[in-house]
């Protein structure tokens, strides 16, 4: 009986190290997911922070966009409005895109908003769907991505190139028609593909 005791302490060793290892590659991830992602106190958050929060369900973006086109690094932040606010424009341009399909109440709109900072003059955007049912609120806009302004060529929307000020925001829908949100040099403007899945 004693032969195999040393057997069993070493296999409770390797299995104490194994779980110990994995609750450390664990910790390591969760760091670098809260550590890449924009967080709802930052500075740039700020003129927004009355108003939403950062939004959970949508993969916030780390990597450097420039919306613009002026050569600064923007910012934004993928949010969803705070319960019971109504949004009044102040320290940010509310910018509604979409076309309205029915008579609406400023009230009224997606839960879902972009805010948006451009790095050079600070000027704040909180873009939003006037429309109570909204692409933004749905499942499938939770993987919106950007396109960057040098990738838009091979994007297979042509228009854009001339369109788009600088990078822009793809956001897919539940039809499989994926939607662009882009600076014109003016305002930001939503670019709808005529192409039928």
């Amino acid at each position: 009986m004693t032969p195999k005791l040393p057997l069993i302490i070493c296999s409770f060793l390797m299995l104490l190290s194994t779980f110990s290892c994995s609750k450390e590659q664990s910790n390591v991830s969760q760091s670098k997911i809260s550590t890449s992602n924009p967080v709802q106190n930052s500075d740039h958050f700020s003129p927004f922070s009355k108003v939403l929060i950062r939004h959970p369900d949508f993969a916030q973006i780390s990597k450097k966009v420039d919306f613009d086109g002026d050569g600064t690094p923007d910012q934004i932040i993928f949010s969803r409005l705070r319960d019971g606010v109504k949004i009044v424009a102040g320290t940010f341009d509310l910018i509604q895109p979409w076309p309205s399909f029915e008579k609406t109440s400023a009230t009224e709109g997606s839960n879902t908003a972009i805010a948006i900072v451009h790095g050079k003059d600070q000027s704040a955007y909180l873009i939003r769907d006037k429309n109570p049912i909204s692409i933004l609120d749905t499942q499938a806009a939770t993987e919106s991505s950007i396109i960057l302004k040098k990738e838009l060529s091979k994007s297979g929307e042509p228009a854009l190139v001339k369109l788009a000020a600088g990078d822009v925001i793809m956001i897919p829908t539940e039809a499989g028609i994926d939607s662009y949100l882009y600076w014109n040099g003016k305002t930001y403007v939503i670019y709808e593909s005529l192409e039928m899945p």
